[in-house]
């Protein structure tokens, strides 16, 4: 038998281990695996937690910023929470969220159009605003008739 144990096989290990350790070792795999299971399945639960939005959480997100900021904010929060009514079978504080936040984003486009900040355009199907650094982006289709009417 080898008596330097970095020169032992996995198998002439286990194989020297009594029943008794044998087990251990078992259970103690086992005990890693159960455990980084769980540890897993937390942090995914907690990555996946429901956020309820009011309109004046969203306000004080986005207060300060550049109305550039503040429309890639509203944006990225709208299609968030469109992500977020697919993913939860129209679940009602799903639905909640996405309104609260169509809401904010309408109001934050009419109150920078009406203010002449933002300069809105409708072509066809598709409505866009143009910031004062001359770039564009397209308004969500859902926010068309609310926005431009």
């Amino acid at each position: 038998m080898v008596t330097d144990p970095s020169k032992l096989k996995v198998k002439e290990i286990l194989t020297g281990l009594s029943v008794v350790q044998l087990w251990a070792f078992i259970g103690a795999v086992i005990g890693v695996l159960a455990g980084s299971f769980y540890i897993g399945y937390q942090v995914s639960e907690s990555l996946h937690e429901k956020i309820t939005l009011d309109e004046s959480t969203l306000q004080q997100e986005v207060k300060g910023l550049s109305d550039k900021n503040r429309f890639l904010s509203l944006f990225l929060r709208f299609e968030l929470t469109k992500n977020e009514i697919e993913e939860s079978d129209m679940q009602s504080e799903a639905w909640e969220n996405y309104e609260t936040t169509r809401k904010a984003f309408d109001e934050f486009v009419r109150e920078r159009v009406t203010s002449e900040k933002l300069i809105l355009h409708k072509g066809g199907s598709l409505a866009t605003i143009r910031f004062s650094d001359g770039t564009i982006w397209n308004i969500p289709q859902e926010l068309h008739i609310v926005a431009l009417y």
